[in-house]
């Protein structure tokens, strides 16, 4: 897998000098996305003969529930990314060039931009990204390797998913393989919270939320992209804390009925989602 990732960085690196204008590379890159999802969904229907969306992930689940596990997956995600960010800051001094994290790389590396190419940032940051990568990955492939065992298939996906990220590496010079192991960490963050969860609306949410963040602080620059974000991650933090006391409540403190021994709860409780 990484190998076809490298492959196709490299066909990349040489159509973005041979693509001329906007429209091509817009036109390079919807197929690099079409291409994928049609043969996912030529497969899933031809030759495993199964039913599209059942199979990948898609399942029901009430909006509350969908809502509250987007919630708690966006901050442990966010929290994540933060421990990361925070050792290759503070590693930064004591490692080589070739290793040195810088946090503003991002935000230079994709700076000064024509204002429609960041619309389409964020255009690509919900389709392609957010329903492309999460149904390919987490929806297709996950969801097959897991009946090879859960460690195989949280493992395997993540480091294939992470293969796709590979044109970090050129675009940010040292910080992109900071930015390629919060991908892998993200990527294993993800297959566990879908062993847990089965469902993934919540990961299509997360994965398209996050990346739409850089495009629209740009388009925004007024510090209200900064506040949303605070607002959500707030939201995730009550949420969290609310499915921890209502875990801690149902497994330790309900109380037992006298005469039947059933639990008086209204059903049986899972446990946190992630």
């Amino acid at each position: 897998m990484y190998l076809g990732s490298l492959v196709t960085l490299a066909v990349s690196q040489v159509a973005n000098q041979l693509v001329g204008t906007f429209f091509l590379y817009v036109a390079l890159q919807s197929l690099i996305f079409v291409v994928p999802v049609a043969i996912t969904v030529f497969y899933v229907r031809v030759v495993e003969k199964a039913g599209l969306w059942a199979s990948t992930g898609f399942e029901k689940k009430s909006l509350p529930r969908v809502i509250a596990y987007t919630l708690a997956l966006n901050l442990l995600s966010f929290l994540l990314s933060v421990l990361l960010f925070s050792a290759g800051e503070y590693l930064t001094p004591k490692l080589p060039d070739v290793a040195k994290y810088d946090p503003a790389a991002v935000q230079t590396a994709f700076q000064s931009l024509p204002r429609p190419a960041y619309w389409y940032m964020v255009f690509t940051s919900v389709v392609y990204a957010g329903f492309g990568e999460e149904f390919i990955f987490r929806g297709y492939i996950l969801t097959r390797l897991l009946k090879k065992g859960r460690l195989f298939g949280v493992l395997t996906s993540a480091v294939m998913w992470s293969s796709l990220h590979l044109w970090y590496l050129p675009t940010l010079g040292s910080t992109g393989i900071w930015q390629h192991l919060d991908v892998i960490l993200t990527g294993l963050l993800f297959g566990v919270a879908y062993v847990r969860v089965r469902c993934i609306w919540p990961f299509i949410a997360v994965h398209a939320y996050t990346d739409i963040l850089l495009p629209l602080s740009f388009l925004y620059p007024g510090g209200a992209v900064d506040l949303v974000a605070f607002i959500v991650l707030i939201l995730g933090l009550i949420t969290v804390a609310a499915l921890m006391v209502h875990y801690v409540y149902s497994r330790f403190l309900r109380a037992t009925h006298p005469s039947t021994g059933q639990n008086d709860s209204l059903g049986p409780i899972r446990g946190p989602p992630l």
